[in-house]
């Protein structure tokens, strides 16, 4: 049986929750649209009513200013200028205050609705029409009550606000064996670019997948291939580095299917994620994965996977 009939037969079901806002902006017409989007829900630390922001020069046009949160001092991304929605008449009351990848920020919204709770097979991958300029704003998407909410790429907004906070400016530690195969799993094709410059420089080759279903659909060919010519798998790929939320199938979900499959007995599985905390980490190691390390730490993610396929 394929690893994805193992899947579909299992009673594994992992839910994404989802806290989804809108954004309005002028149609065609000067009529008013709305737009979804969503972000994780344990991204989002607190939604405020948006408060009388400190406005300084621009390094980026996104970049709104700074408030004052309980002493704390948190930049406020303008997310519909961003996007391209941005209406000087129009009201955007909230803001969500969100932290991820060591940072915390506001995005100013027109409104805050509810938090969904959706299974990962049912948010499906970006399409072409989910562009903004030349780039990706979104991850992925799901229909809900016949809209369309649109998962925001986070990574992809704060680099390019940015840049430096895709970048932890460590040194890139040589690979203990240089040759040897890494697949990167992650539904952000920044993220993926930028750890796959960084594992070819330490001396790995580098596969790459979007999502987990993509990723078993690459192993599985890895593992009929070594079994055909009667190599062991680690001849073909040693370590797989997973994203916790992306569509189809979550990282989470895609490490326990490969620990529960002999075939991909001693592949080692290290989550990267901007949700890595001590007590998730320790969760997911009960569930089989090897290690984590939180985003955007990529010299310390090779470190670990140096470590866990040296001789």
């Amino acid at each position: 049986m394929s690893l994805l009939a193992q899947a579909a037969a299992t009673e594994i079901s992992t839910i994404l929750e989802v806290i989804e806002f809108e954004i309005a902006e002028k149609g065609p017409g000067g009529e008013p649209l709305s737009n979804y989007f969503c972000i994780n829900v344990n991204k989002v630390r607190e939604v405020i009513v948006t408060p009388a922001i400190a406005h300084s020069s621009r390094e980026h046009p996104a970049l709104e200013g700074v408030i004052d949160l309980r002493g704390d001092v948190i930049p406020v991304i303008n997310l519909p200028r961003w996007l391209g929605k941005w209406e000087p008449d129009y009201r955007y009351d909230r803001i969500i205050v969100a932290e991820f990848n060591m940072l915390r920020a506001g995005f100013m919204v027109s409104r805050v609705h509810r938090i969904h709770r959706i299974p990962f097979d049912q948010l499906s991958p970006p399409t072409s029409f989910m562009k903004q300029g030349k780039q990706l704003a979104a991850t992925g998407l799901y229909r809900n009550a016949g809209r369309i909410v649109m998962m925001l790429d986070l990574e992809k907004l704060l680099s390019d606000i940015d840049p430096d906070t895709m970048e932890d400016g460590g040194a890139i530690e040589p690979a203990p064996v240089p040759g040897r195969t890494v697949m990167v799993v992650d539904d952000s094709g920044l993220t993926r670019g930028i750890m796959e410059t960084a594992f070819r420089e330490s001396g790995y080759e580098v596969m790459t997948a979007t999502n987990g279903v993509d990723a078993i659909r690459e192993l599985e060919e890895i593992q009929r291939q070594a079994a055909s010519f009667k190599r062991p798998l680690a001849d073909y790929i040693n370590a797989v580095t997973v994203d916790v939320e992306m569509p189809m199938m979550d990282g989470i979900h895609l490490a326990r299917i490969l620990k529960a499959d002999k075939r991909f007995d001693g592949l080692k599985i290290i989550v990267y994620s901007s949700m890595a905390t001590p007590e998730r980490i320790a969760q997911w190691k009960t569930l089989g994965v090897d290690d984590a390390v939180g985003k955007p730490q990529v010299t310390q993610l090779i470190q670990k996977v140096n470590a866990l396929s040296s001789p």
